[in-house]
């Protein structure tokens, strides 16, 4: 009798165990007419994009799984000759991307969904936009040694949110909308464009840092604090 009841009650401890797997997710990865499409769901997904030995390596981790599996999804490099395209749904996602100075032909797109989100790009460049739009949620954006071909646009919508932009150019136009919320902030360092609009949106003291940043032209809206 007591061994029976010991095995039901560990029971539950096995299957809570498996429900915070489950909470990770599946995302998709596939190259479709050139794009590399990565698509997340409504959970917390994590994952990374890296490139090695001439191979793009999509790889989930904290139990996230990728095309329904723990094995990565590998492509050659020379697949991605157009898009790089990243729907990551609803949920606290994040999304490291990291291609070692691959260069993107055409538009590189990230879309969190709601949720707390990170995204960090860096190392890479893309021949036309690069655009970021994290929507609802505490959301943190780095871009570390990056270059949009024409623009660089980057909306973080609604609550706290912060990006931080090093070593980053636009050819043409850089506009970065943090949205409403209180205490954004944006930071920028060794950052150029030809055309700059910096939004700190709706809310209070929303600061802005800037060390050489260099613009032709500048508008600047919705910061309390500058440093």
């Amino acid at each position: 009798m007591n061994d029976r009841r010991l095995r039901l009650n560990r029971r539950p401890k096995l299957e809570s165990l498996e429900g915070r797997r489950l909470q990770a997710g599946n995302v998709t990865a596939s190259i479709v007419n050139g794009d590399l499409r990565i698509t997340g769901d409504n959970l917390a997904n994590e994952v990374s994009v890296f490139r090695q030995n001439g191979f793009i390596r999509v790889h989930g981790f904290n139990n996230t799984r990728i095309n329904g599996s723990a094995v990565d999804a590998i492509f050659s490099q020379g697949s991605l000759s157009h898009d790089l395209r990243a729907d990551m749904k609803g949920g606290s996602d994040t999304l490291l991307v990291d291609l070692s100075g691959l260069h993107v032909p055409h538009d590189i797109f990230v879309d969190t969904g709601d949720g707390n989100d990170f995204v960090r790009l860096t190392n890479l460049s893309a021949g036309n936009d690069i655009t970021i739009d994290t929507q609802r949620g505490d959301d943190r954006v780095f871009l570390v040694n990056v270059t949009a071909g024409d623009d660089l646009k980057i909306d973080t919508g609604q609550d706290r949110d912060s990006v931080f932009l090093l070593r980053v150019q636009a050819h043409d136009r850089m506009d970065i909308d943090l949205g409403s919320g209180d205490a954004d902030r944006l930071d920028l360092a060794f950052v150029t464009a030809h055309n700059a609009h910096l939004n700190g949106g709706f809310g209070s003291t929303d600061t802005l840092r800037r060390r050489n940043a260099s613009f032709d032209h500048v508008d600047i809206d919705g910061f309390e604090v500058f440093i």
